[in-house]
């Protein structure tokens, strides 16, 4: 190694060195970006089986895909500032850090990153500090990696481009091809059929679908998504041709109530799988709720995260809004129309998924954080259910004695957010008492409990709306299926099928309930009982189901929606359907389903891109 450095770095070497010189030059910059980009991919996968690396080593274009980011970066800045050391540094940390991040958030929360993410930096920072953040293999290796390899360029890699014009061409070249390979992510096409990963390519298993992809393959094309890609066949003028036959309907005055919802954090009755121990006080109030209530299954876009999807799919009607960066359609810009007060609640920042600005563009009037409203009751804390229901009923009866406006509002628990902890039990033991693992107890001691204690306080704000002379409507429905261990562990502990290759298992792993339930005002001024078991669907259709109790027409959206609903209830973002009358699909629909499936992601876009109730 001495005698090498010598002969590489002595002024004057011998001209018979140089071939030798430039050879071992090149060799390390071009090895060192694609040891960068396959140790990126040996932690792409997370905890899913080993066979989705093995699998994009069989791949060769998911391989190439998966590298290139890693050696475009390196040699761009190589040739910019013509040091090896610092080119490789600083791609390597562009490299890992994102890769590292998806490879926790594959662990915990069963998502990838996708370039979306990027906007909810600080978010991902609050809630990282959650999680055991520590140290594996995988990682020590990668941070050797990067000190051993940046010593390395250091010190024994010191070749420069002495010509200017040579260098600076290179570099301009380098920027030029980036756009040419930025059309290689972006294609859907070659996504689907030539990014096939042979040990795992089911599309409908989106976060399973994606990882087989490789890390930085997939976030890359994910970045082609963040306003919503146009569906082939788009036309903007058809579109809004359809929507026309379909004009609003104002709320009857005679019959307007006041309408409270509740999206609860991870809320879902795990007695409906059979898991034997649970107590029967954990879910006692809301089965007796649900016999006083139309209820039925919400079969969400998401599992153990994803919050949003659930929450904005009900307030939008549209089947997927993850992202909303201007004023967007909805069922409150309607509401607002129709004379109602909006409110929205959450016990936690305004800036978690960016609500503050979100809350504004979907036309809520007024919404409550913890900066402005709900951190002077909890020292400024997250707060959870015990201050968190009672103060919606106090929100309600606050709004009611300031105007006689009916009153729309919509709030968001915090209480039931994973993971739980195995370490200790806040809500004390004896709600499960199942034989399984000590992590497995402590963690659904910790869930269970959790909804025992929402349940508490839901019966008191639901006793305080029945004693009130107003017409109400009260709207609950969980967002998701609980974190319930890393890899699903507790699920799979207790053998719960949550295989999505088959229907019960698709049923068990997204489906929530929801339940509608009305005082005796509401009942007595609308004709409706409120009561029986309601059809299985997507949370799109959630809203929908309230104003048919209320025997309201609503937004010509909404009409166009009971449509579909005849045809497809469910439509997921995921990538599944459920056909009337039949299983999950996964791409094989009847005719009607397909134009249904179509009409939607048509509309839904449109609907994402134009404001039309401003």
């Amino acid at each position: 190694m001495k005698r090498l450095y010598t002969y590489l770095h002595t002024p004057g070497s011998p001209e018979r060195l140089k071939p030798v010189y430039w050879v071992w030059n090149w060799l390390c910059l071009l090895l060192a970006p694609i040891l960068t980009g396959s140790l990126c991919l040996l932690i792409s996968y997370g905890d899913y089986p080993y066979q989705l690396f093995t699998g994009i080593l069989d791949n060769k274009f998911l391989l190439f895909m998966n590298l290139l980011p890693a050696l475009w970066l390196m040699l761009t800045l190589y040739f910019a500032t013509n040091r090896a050391w610092i080119a490789f540094l600083v791609s390597a940390v562009f490299s890992f850090v994102p890769a590292i991040v998806n490879y926790f958030k594959l662990r915990f929360r069963d998502e990838t990153l996708v370039f979306s993410d990027v906007q909810y930096l600080k978010e991902g920072a609050n809630i990282s500090q959650r999680y055991a953040l520590g140290m594996d293999w995988k990682l020590w290796m990668i941070l050797a990696f990067v000190v051993l390899g940046t010593a390395l360029l250091l010190l024994l890699v010191r070749g420069r481009v002495r010509k200017k014009p040579l260098r600076w061409g290179v570099f301009a070249a380098l920027l030029i091809a980036a756009i040419p390979l930025s059309f290689l992510y972006r294609s859907a096409d070659l996504y689907v059929s030539k990014g096939v990963n042979p040990e795992f390519n089911t599309a409908w298993i989106t976060t399973e679908y994606n990882t087989s992809k490789g890390f930085w393959y997939q976030f890359l094309h994910s970045a082609w998504d963040m306003g919503g890609k146009k569906p082939e066949g788009y036309s903007k003028k058809d579109v809004a041709a359809l929507l026309e036959q379909y004009p609003d309907a104002d709320i009857p005055a005679d019959r307007r109530v006041d309408i409270i919802a509740i999206q609860l954090e991870a809320f879902s009755d795990l007695s409906r799988l059979d898991v034997p121990g649970i107590s029967p006080e954990v879910y006692a109030y809301y089965h007796d709720l649900e016999a006083r209530s139309y209820t039925g299954d919400l079969v969400a876009s998401t599992f153990a995260a994803g919050t949003i999807l659930t929450e904005r799919s009900f307030l939008t009607g549209l089947y997927y809004c993850e992202t909303v960066r201007h004023n967007t359609d909805s069922y409150v810009w309607y509401l607002n129309q129709q004379g109602y007060d909006t409110v929205f609640g959450h016990g936690n920042n305004e800036w978690f998924y960016d609500r503050s600005n979100v809350c504004d563009y979907l036309g809520f009037e007024e919404s409550y954080f913890l900066e402005n409203y709900y951190g002077d009751m909890n020292y400024g804390q997250i707060t959870y259910d015990n201050i968190f229901l009672p103060s919606i009923y106090d929100t309600y009866a606050q709004a009611k004695e300031a105007s006689d406006a009916p009153f729309f509002g919509c709030f968001v628990t915090y209480q039931g957010h994973g993971p739980y902890s195995t370490m200790y039990l806040p809500y004390g033991e004896g709600w499960y008492t199942g034989e399984v693992s000590e992590e497995s107890y402590y963690i659904l001691n910790n869930y269970l409990g959790s909804l025992a204690s929402t349940q508490l306080y839901l019966q008191e704000l639901v006793e305080d709306l029945q004693s009130r002379t107003e017409p109400v409507v009260l709207v609950l429905y969980g967002d998701h299926k609980p974190w319930l261990g890393d890899s699903n562990s507790v699920y799979n502990e207790l053998g719960i099928n949550i295989d999505l290759s088959q229907d019960e298992g698709f049923f068990n792993y997204y489906t929530t309930r929801y339940l509608i339930w009305a005082n005796d005002a509401a009942r007595d001024l609308v004709g409706d009982s409120f009561s029986g078991e309601g059809p299985a669907i997507s949370p799109m259709y959630l809203m929908g189901l309230v104003f048919d109790r209320c025997g309201w027409q609503g937004p010509g959206y909404m009409q166009l929606a009971r449509q579909w609903q005849q045809v497809l209830p469910v439509i997921s973002s995921a990538g599944y359907t459920v056909q009337a009358g039949a299983g999950v699909t996964y791409g094989e629909l009847s005719e009607a389903g397909e134009k249904t499936v179509t009409d939607c992601k048509y509309v839904t876009y449109y609907k994402r891109k134009t404001f039309t109730m401003g």
